[in-house]
């Protein structure tokens, strides 16, 4: 591969790829993921998290290696060197679409903890405008800062796993049997329910290059999976380990119900608090996937990616006014699901496949 095509001053340091695949992870879906997943594995869920951890940790290794081999550090450019001009671009504005998908379900889900925890009546619309706004802002900073909220978001939220640790006494041991009665094939139908939280790391792809070094950070982006794959499990065992599976699969946000038995001599509902610091965490949620989104739209459509920012923004305000009072985000909800497996694995193994073979043809010509 060639060296990066950005100047290194747009740069960050190796060490940030942890921050930003974790942060870009960790976000509304850790307040629910056991919900499903104890619907599809009871107690056995646990197991579906590592699975789905090593799976993370594998598209990860395969996305370095695709990066090693191609010619270009630019993503949008790879797909078209593997796929040709025309299908490299329709693809292209598939993986625009997907990201732009992934900001707009984190909005509406933040937005539906917003109005059963904290401000029934306060306008979704308004609220969403308002946090596109400072996501707007937040990317005037340019991936630098986009990358310093990342490290910030972990920083000053992650004080709040002692929740885990405060739960614990409460727990009884014996609601986390019986344990191993699925098989192999319904674990693996499981996964999918693990899996949603962590889709994320797939916009490594687009920020790859504003990384000095880039091939020296994968450590960093393996140890990102890996801690968001301990934090899923560590949450997930104390959440079966308090609920039993009855009251888990009824419980719609079940780690804040946890967060609500918190007391404090000082603090009577530590729920308000903790649902508040997450929008710390929300917002490389939507910046993250949203600054690819406008970054890969600026290389395909050849414009200025402040204008297909807010394009783009407004688009998802526009779609974020049509789902947030209507049950016809679930559809959405699953298309974006779906189209994560295919773009995000299905796609780069096939991408991976299609170098080598490139490669080697190009060693049988000459």
């Amino acid at each position: 591969m060639s060296s990066s095509s950005v100047k290194e001053k747009f740069q960050v340091s190796p060490y940030f790829v942890f921050f930003l695949i974790n942060a870009n992870q960790v976000g509304v879906g850790i307040l629910n993921f056991q919900t499903n997943l104890v619907s599809s594995l009871n107690n056995d869920g646990w197991i579906a998290i590592l699975i789905s951890g090593i799976s993370v940790n594998v598209m990860i290794f395969l996305m370095y290696l695709m990066f090693k081999k191609a010619p270009s550090d630019q993503f949008h450019e790879i797909t078209q060197f593997v796929f040709g001009k025309w299908a490299g671009q329709l693809f292209n504005i598939l993986y625009i679409l997907y990201f732009s998908s992934l900001s707009l379900t984190v909005l509406v889900h933040y937005m539906d903890v917003i109005h059963v925890w904290l401000f029934k009546e306060i306008p979704g619309s308004l609220f969403a405008a308002v946090l596109l706004l400072l996501v707007y802002y937040i990317h005037t900073g340019g991936f630098r800062t986009i990358a310093g909220w990342a490290f910030f978001s972990i920083v000053l939220t992650y004080w709040m796993t002692f929740i885990c640790f405060y739960v614990m006494k409460y727990s009884h041991i014996r609601f986390m049997f019986p344990m191993f009665d699925h098989t192999f094939t319904q674990l693996l139908m499981g996964i999918k329910d693990a899996s949603l939280s962590m889709f994320g790391f797939g916009t490594l792809l687009v920020y790859y290059p504003f990384i000095k070094k880039a091939q020296t950070s994968q450590k960093f982006a393996h140890m990102g999976a890996l801690f968001t794959t301990s934090l899923n499990l560590l949450v997930f065992l104390v959440s079966i380990a308090y609920y039993s599976s009855a009251q888990l699969e009824l419980t719609k946000w079940p780690t804040l119900t946890l967060t609500s038995i918190v007391k404090l001599p000082f603090i009577q509902r530590f729920e308000f608090i903790e649902v508040s610091l997450w929008l710390l965490l929300i917002i490389p949620n939507i910046a993250i996937p949203l600054w690819a989104a406008s970054r890969m739209a600026k290389q395909v459509f050849h414009t200025s990616q402040r204008v297909t920012l807010i394009s783009l923004s407004i688009l998802i305000l526009i779609m974020f006014s049509f789902f947030v009072s209507t049950t016809s985000f679930e559809a959405f909800n699953q298309w974006v699901e779906y189209s994560g497996y295919i773009l995000i694995y299905g796609l780069i193994v096939c991408m991976v496949i299609g170098l080598m073979l490139k490669k080697r043809w190009v060693k049988k010509g000459a």
